[in-house]
């Protein structure tokens, strides 16, 4: 019986160390790198007048933001221009941009999304005078 307790001992304490050593949890407890994007990447939008701005465009575009370790955060370059719909995203998320009425155009402005683990996507905007 005491050889079966001694070769139990080095069995146990392999098992215990191949368990500590695995990590456990998904890919988000665990950090894993996996791809970040955004879609889509950019977009353009046309002003009603020839002089940009003067009213609020009012269809919303909506930004998915695909893999990556969530949450994610949302920063416009420049609110008077942009506006998103909030600030942080969970896993699977996504985002809402609405131009504002600034009254000039621009050319252009962008949305930083940041994971996680600090990798950045970007969202392009850029407006066009109307006629």
């Amino acid at each position: 019986m005491k050889l079966i307790r001694y070769a139990r001992t080095p069995l146990l304490l392999t098992c215990l160390a191949v368990l500590a050593s695995c990590g456990g949890g998904g890919d988000d407890e665990a950090g894993a790198n996996t791809a970040f994007s955004v879609s889509p990447t950019a977009f353009t939008v046309t002003w009603p007048t020839a002089a940009c701005g003067g009213t609020q465009i009012t269809d919303a575009v909506e930004v998915f933001v695909i893999g990556g370790t969530a949450p994610y955060q949302v920063k416009v370059s420049n609110p008077a221009l942009v506006s998103v719909n909030t600030t942080v995203v969970p896993k699977g998320g996504s985002f809402k941009v609405t131009y504002l009425a600034s009254g000039f155009c621009f050319d252009p402005a962008t949305i930083t999304v940041e994971d996680d683990l600090d990798r950045a996507a970007i969202v392009t905007l850029v407006s066009e005078t109307g006629t």
